[in-house]
């Protein structure tokens, strides 16, 4: 899409076609298993796409293509209309705060406690390192401790049991030390000198939690920097020892203590403590302004009830039980329901559900309504406007790549991250282990017993059908599976039509034969095409647009629609509704046809062809929030995709003197011996007749002219007109 500003305020959509973008497809079949008969075999397929950069002509999986945005329309078919977005999005907003609260709001209270913490704890060990050798003055200990700690040395006796090697420089550079001098160590541990790990003012302390706190992508570099100056270190220096902070002392020593503190109220883990600010705010202090990076000024960003009103406001564990318990709001999929329950308890004075499900007791819920407006309002637009702004809006920008393998859209991330994985347009699996663990196996006829059903599905993925509603009517699950192999000897039985199940429609479809005999790499094959019946209007399938096939059942009612190429034989309306795409239209690319070897069912060539659109409606009243003014009426097209398998040139000389010949040759034999024993059913019956008729000539009497009936002689004299006789008559019956 070219005009994308012009498409939000109703403009006519534009679109470039560009690409080719070529991936070379594989299927591996794994954990095969035969039927005892024989007759079915069950296996797992790993599928994987690797980009063919040769045949992409220059175009490269990093290109930037604009386009409506399907994840955005599946959320909103979820949601009923955008205000009902941001309405459902106050869960997540709520979720977003808590886990400000728990990261960088607790890693603030973790840096203000770092100077006091790691001062008692250097003076222990350097305490016990001067006990455990008598002979260390205090400053020679406080040295050791200094080489220790600057270059990760690994103390074989260890008489403090504090591990001060988490620097692991000597580790994580080729073994080497961090070269952090006797004298720059004094000076971090010196809580006299500004920005020193011991100093307890708010300006270091404020530093080495920006330089340590990676939050949400954050790139805490200015912390750093400041660090690397007033110590002249070198910048791998100070990441060193923003990591062992981090990831060693911070843990170790400091998480003790906060989390003792508040054991009583159920913290146990960190994290505990954002969940106990937020429900119960333990910390009523004026908190609003003691921290640079507070996402507003408001009160109610650090608890929910900050206001005395409620005696005891939520426990921890009801707090977690509200936001990610089994039904938590953190999901916006969970938020109708929660809201629904709300308004039945304001309604009838029933809480129990609010309070058995979500673990809010009555007084809480009563002032549940004061919350809800101040998220509604003050923290969704801000929210809402950032993920907006990294494309999870109703039109995106992503890279080639992740629009087919990997959409990671921030919105459905948020509304619902399970869906994630199956919103991509293709499944790239790493490996076998992963793709058995996404999808069950399927289970297809061998022919064993019944050559007509070679290669068809019993099931795919488990499943023998398409559950209602994600079509109107349950789809049985029937027919040729991959489009490789088809019922044999074609030729022979003449069929007309093959019915194939398809992985992208999800349904059966019928492909019928042309008439055409096209010549593959010199072999003979019927050429099919899909019937025109699978775009046809049809209820059963939610179709009510020649052309368009709906799989939005398919897609969590997402509105997916499925076309051929350049809305090739659909009403040319749809194609002038946009421009640059049905001016593309090209039937020898835009047209699935499979061409198939009619002696053995074998698919020599296969161009399968399909295109993806999102249909807004011309009466769409969803967009009533944020975007009311995008272009409606039309099919938004996404992307067309060709998929073209063909034999080899090796493989059909192969194919031609060794499968086609031998089944040639057998069938020729077969036949041969057929006509050649017929042959000698009709010369033994011959001879059978001429073998008798010497008998019975032998046998015979003369016959008394005058006793014939009259129609007797008058065949005899017919006979004797011709100057033989080649029949004799006995008992009225004729030889």
């Amino acid at each position: 899409m070219t005009n994308a500003p012009e498409v939000l305020q109703g403009g006519k959509p534009k679109y470039d076609e560009v690409g080719p973008y070529c991936y070379d497809y594989y299927r591996t079949k794994f954990n095969i298993e035969f039927s005892s008969d024989k007759n079915e075999v069950t296996y797992n397929i790993w599928q994987r796409f690797i980009f063919n950069a040769e045949q992409s002509q220059g175009h490269t999986e990093d290109e930037v293509i604009v386009n409506l945005n399907p994840n955005y329309m599946g959320v909103l078919a979820t949601a009923g209309n955008e205000d009902l977005i941001a309405v459902a999005f106050s869960g997540p907003a709520i979720y977003n705060n808590i886990r400000w609260l728990t990261g960088p709001y607790i890693n603030h209270k973790v840096a203000a406690a770092l100077p006091s913490d790691l001062a008692v704890t250097v003076n222990a060990t350097i305490g016990a390192l001067q006990a455990a050798n008598g002979n260390l003055t205090r400053s020679e200990a406080t040295d050791l401790f200094y080489a220790v700690w600057a270059n990760g040395t690994i103390l074989e006796d260890n008489p403090t049991g504090v591990n001060f090697t988490g620097l692991l420089l000597s580790v994580e550079n080729s073994n080497t030390a961090s070269d952090i001098s006797l004298a720059t160590c004094q000076q971090l541990f010196d809580p006299s000198v500004p920005y020193s790990l011991t100093s307890d003012t708010k300006e270091s302390t404020n530093t080495w939690y920006n330089a340590t706190n990676v939050w949400n992508g954050w790139s805490p570099q200015a912390g750093r920097g400041t660090i690397q100056a007033a110590f002249n270190l070198t910048m791998q220096q100070v990441d060193v020892i923003t990591r062992w902070y981090r990831n060693e002392f911070a843990p170790t020593f400091v998480y003790e203590g906060l989390i003792a503190a508040q054991q009583k109220k159920g913290a146990e883990q960190i994290t505990d403590l954002g969940y106990l600010q937020w429900g119960e705010c333990i910390d009523r202090k004026s908190v609003v302004n003691e921290y640079d990076d507070t996402p507003t000024s408001h009160e109610m960003e650090y608890g929910c009830f900050p206001k005395p009103i409620i005696a005891g406001s939520l426990d921890l564990a009801s707090s977690k039980k509200l936001i990610v318990g089994k039904r938590g709001i953190a999901h916006m999929t969970n938020v109708p329901y929660f809201l629904a329950a709300f308004v039945y308890g304001s309604k009838t004075g029933n809480w129990s559900i609010v309070e058995d499900v979500w673990g809010l007791p009555a007084d809480q819920a009563k002032q549940w309504e004061e919350y809800q407006a101040f998220v509604l309002f003050e923290l969704v637009p801000p929210e809402l406007g950032k993920i907006f702004a990294a494309g999870g809006g109703v039109i995106t920008s992503k890279s080639v790549h992740r629009w087919i393998f990997n959409q990671s859209d921030p919105l459905l991330a948020i509304a619902d991250p399970s869906m994630l994985p199956l919103s991509n347009l293709q499944q790239n699996e790493t490996s076998e282990e992963e793709s058995a663990e996404m999808f069950a196996a399927s289970t297809m006829y061998t022919g064993n017993d019944d050559i007509s059903k070679v290669a068809w599905y019993k099931t795919w993925m488990g499943r023998d059908e398409i559950p209602a509603p994600m079509y109107a009517k349950s789809q049985q699950i029937r027919g040729t599976n991959d489009w490789g192999q088809f019922e044999p000897l074609l030729n022979k039985k003449d069929i007309k039509n093959f019915t194939i199940f398809d992985t992208h429609y999800l349904r059966t479809l019928s492909a019928v034969r042309t008439g055409e005999k096209p010549k593959f790499r010199g072999i003979t094959t019927y050429r099919y095409e899909l019937s025109n019946d699978t775009w046809a209007v049809n209820p059963d399938l939610y179709t009510e647009i020649t052309g368009f096939a709906n799989i939005s059942g398919l897609h969590n009612n997402t509105p997916i629609f499925a076309s051929q190429p350049h809305f090739f034989g659909c009403d040319p309306k749809w194609g002038q509704k946009v421009e640059g795409v049905a001016e593309n239209q090209n039937w020898e690319t835009d047209i699935t046809v499979i061409d198939v070897e009619p002696w053995t069912g074998q698919t020599l060539h296969v161009n399968k062809s399909l295109q993806v659109n999102v249909y807004i409606d011309a009466d769409s009243k969803q967009f009533n929030r944020f975007f009311p003014n995008i272009t409606k009426g039309l099919f938004y097209p996404l992307m067309w995709v060709r998929d073209e398998a063909e034999l080899s040139k090796d493989n059909a000389k192969e194919f031609n003197d060794t499968v086609l010949l031998g089944i040639i040759l057998k069938f020729s034999l077969w036949s041969g011996m057929l006509l050649l024993g017929i042959i000698f059913i009709i010369v033994a019956a011959i001879l059978g007749v001429h073998v008798y008729m010497r008998h019975k000539k032998r046998n015979s009497t003369q016959l008394d002219i005058d006793s014939l009936s009259d129609e007797d002689a008058l065949i005899n004299a017919r006979v004797s007109a011709y100057g033989s006789r080649s029949s004799v008559v006995s008992n009225g019956e004729r030889y």
